[in-house]
């Protein structure tokens, strides 16, 4: 998007095919609509705002870099949601729920309530081969009941030492489910859990 202030208004349905990937940067995508589709959506440098209820599918893939996911409405991903770098989702988001698939890299900030349901992976990913560190901050107290990934990996190789880490720097970590830690390819590097933890699972 482009010009003073670029907004772009859904109050219908967002429908990516398979294959084809939807770009959005700049400005303002303001929801309150559907979205669906088998393919990719791709937001970078500017806001998604929950104007109502927004939910990822199953089938779909969104991709934020320096995005923030603003409210008054709930967040909800079923699909694969790929957190890049510099997303932010904001405290006036009612709820983020994860019941899909939340990879996360690079450093990130969840500052709403935030859910990780039983059906929902969160990985924190530190890629040895880009040399980028991960550190997801949770600044409003979490629950999960589904699993945890804390993960140092090397797709293409690299002898750099990168960290993972979940940071809960407010309220509590309440876990009913599983809190894996590993280390894939010959990376190295710290996984780090920092958080005031129930650990019911």
């Amino acid at each position: 998007q482009s010009g003073t202030s670029p907004s772009l208004v859904s109050s219908g349905t967002i429908s990516v095919a398979s294959a084809r990937t939807m770009t959005v940067t700049g400005g303002t995508l303001s929801n309150s609509g559907s979205l669906s589709g088998f393919g990719a959506l791709s937001l970078s440098g500017m806001t998604l705002a929950a104007t109502a209820a927004t939910n990822v599918p199953a089938s779909l893939t969104v991709s934020l870099s320096t995005v923030t996911v603003a409210g008054p409405s709930t967040f909800t991903n079923a699909g694969t949601l790929n957190l890049n770098g510099g997303d932010i989702i904001d405290n006036t988001v009612a709820l983020f729920t994860n019941s899909g698939t939340l990879n996360h890299y690079g450093n990130n900030t969840i500052n709403s309530s935030f859910a990780n349901a039983g059906s929902g992976v969160l990985s924190i990913l530190a890629n040895v081969s880009t040399n980028v560190n991960s550190t997801l901050t949770v600044a409003n107290g979490m629950t999960s009941a589904g699993t945890i990934n804390l993960n140092n990996y090397a797709p293409t190789g690299g002898l750099n030492t990168v960290n993972a880490a979940l940071d809960v720097t407010a309220g509590t970590l309440t876990n009913t489910g599983v809190i894996n830690s590993r280390k894939d390819g010959g990376a190295s590097g710290t996984r780090q859990l920092n958080a005031q933890l129930d650990n019911q699972g």
